[in-house]
């Protein structure tokens, strides 16, 4: 039975994270047909799964089990790398460049730099408490 808790639990995780992101982009619509929802939802989530679920966490000896369905489950349903990848697509093939450039900016260095000021804040936090 226990082998059937972790696949589960990513699985339930995952599907209320992916209804969770339904209703943040439809509460939310694009602006100026840039998704940015989409954009804030992603980098929010890169800092929640460096923070949380690879620094702090880990270092509270949390369950391997409720690691594994926040990151993979929550975390990974909540964003994904389909929809930035698609955008830039979509603006490469429509030759905006621009759009691309700026896509490319805000994900690469931009999920960088949170998940960098993630676990910088963990492990701050951390050596406080110590």
């Amino acid at each position: 039975m226990k082998r059937l808790t972790e696949p589960f639990l990513v699985f339930l995780l995952a599907a209320l994270a992916g209804i969770l992101r339904y209703l943040l982009t439809q509460t939310f619509p694009s602006l100026t047909g840039l998704s940015w929802p989409l954009i804030i939802i992603n980098l929010v989530g890169v800092f929640l799964l460096t923070y949380f679920v690879k620094s702090y966490l880990p270092q509270r000896n949390c369950s391997p089990t409720l690691l594994t369905g926040l990151g993979v489950g929550f975390l990974g349903g909540l964003t994904t790398l389909a929809s930035p990848l698609l955008d830039m697509v979509l603006s490469l093939q429509a030759g905006d460049f621009t759009l691309f450039g700026f896509l490319l900016f805000i994900y690469l260095p931009g999920g960088l730099a949170v998940a960098f000021f993630a676990y910088e804040s963990a492990h701050k936090k951390e050596n406080a408490g110590k």
